[in-house]
């Protein structure tokens, strides 16, 4: 029996496959709507991978609009407010600041009310508005009429200090007027004092004259 003649392989040839080859179990049927429900399900996958993108998206609104309107609305600390209403401000800052660290995923915050009360207290005496992180770095405003009244006040007492140590001009003057009119007052004094010598030594010789007649 004559046995054929086997091909040699040849080198570089790759194995070759079909590109419209495709699992026996997915070949569509007469009856059978498999790669439909395939295509369902990727749109099902589709719609919930939206749907969840916009709860996400819908549960950040709310929180991020609640954060920013409970910013807008913390109460402000004065000086003038009484210990009671001090101590409602502190716990309302409190809480919002809580409220925003849970939103923002800190769950560990623990402020106490010692040390809040302390540091809004010191804020508060200082004169400047507690709730503004900012206060500490504010000037405090003054009007261009009470800067000009205090500027007056103060050139007034520095005057007034002048003129009693009798530096100013008019104060001078004031001396040397004093000084002239302590001298006319010496003179007249000493005058005065001369007429009245003059006179018990005239009564003195009258006395003397009308005893010898005697």
């Amino acid at each position: 029996m004559r046995r054929g003649k086997l091909s040699k392989p040849t080198r570089g040839g790759g194995k070759k496959f079909s590109r419209a080859v495709r699992p026996a179990e997915d070949a569509p049927g007469m009856w059978d709507d498999g790669p439909r429900e395939k295509d369902d399900d990727d749109n099902d996958e589709e719609d919930s991978d939206d749907e969840s993108s916009e709860e996400e998206s819908g549960d950040d609104g709310p929180s991020a609009s609640t954060s920013t309107s409970a910013r807008s609305k913390l109460p402000v600390i004065t000086a003038d407010m009484d210990r009671d209403e001090r101590k409602a401000a502190q716990r309302a800052i409190k809480e919002a600041k809580r409220a925003k660290a849970v939103a923002g995923g800190i769950t560990n915050l623990s402020i106490s009310d010692d040390e809040e009360e302390e540091d809004t207290g010191k804020a508060a005496a200082q004169g400047f508005p507690v709730g503004n992180p900012n206060a500490g770095n504010v000037e405090p405003t003054v009007s261009r009429k009470e800067r000009e009244a205090a500027e007056a006040a103060a050139a007034k007492e520095r005057y007034r200090k002048l003129h009693e140590a009798g530096k100013t001009e008019e104060a001078k003057s004031d001396l040397a007027r004093l000084a002239i009119i302590k001298k006319e007052r010496e003179e007249k004094a000493l005058q005065r004092k001369a007429e009245l010598e003059e006179k018990a030594r005239q009564a003195q010789i009258k006395a003397e004259f009308s005893r010898k007649k005697k």
